[in-house]
C-alpha cells in the first residue's frame, strides 16, 4: 500500500478516467452458500421495564392465561398511583386558584371541587 495523498483535482481526475485510486482495497462481491447459515441460539435482550419478568415463548396456552396474583397485586398499586396522581393534581388544581385570587387581590373563597 503507498501512502500515496491525492489532491481533489487528481482524485478527480482518477474517478473521470477510471483509474485505481491509492489507498483504496477492492472487496470483490461474493455471495456465500445459503446452506452456511446457523440459527441464531441467543435470546433477545430483556428491556428495561422487562428485567423482572421471565421470558417465556408465547403459545395459545399462555395466551389464554388467567391472571396470576402478583399480576393483581401490580394492576392494584398502577390503580393507587393513578389515585394519588389524580388526588396531587386536584391539590395544585385549588393551589392555583387561590394563588390566582390572592394575586388578583380578591378576597373570596373559591374552592374547586
Amino acid at each position: 500500500m503507498s501512502n500515496q495523498h491525492l489532491s481533489y483535482d487528481e482524485l478527480v481526475d482518477h474517478i473521470v478516467n477510471n483509474k485505481p485510486i491509492p489507498n483504496v482495497i477492492h472487496v470483490p462481491n461474493i455471495a456465500h452458500d445459503e446452506s452456511l447459515r446457523t440459527k441464531s441460539q441467543l435470546q433477545p435482550r430483556t428491556k428495561p421495564w422487562e428485567a423482572n419478568q421471565r421470558r417465556e415463548p408465547v403459545t395459545k396456552e399462555a395466551s389464554s392465561k388467567t391472571v396470576t396474583e402478583s399480576e393483581t397485586v401490580d394492576s392494584f398499586s398502577r390503580a393507587k398511583n393513578l389515585e394519588s396522581l389524580s388526588t396531587y393534581y386536584a391539590i395544585e388544581t385549588e393551589f392555583e386558584q387561590h394563588l390566582k385570587n390572592f394575586l388578583d387581590g380578591t378576597e373570596e373563597d373559591s374552592s374547586v371541587q
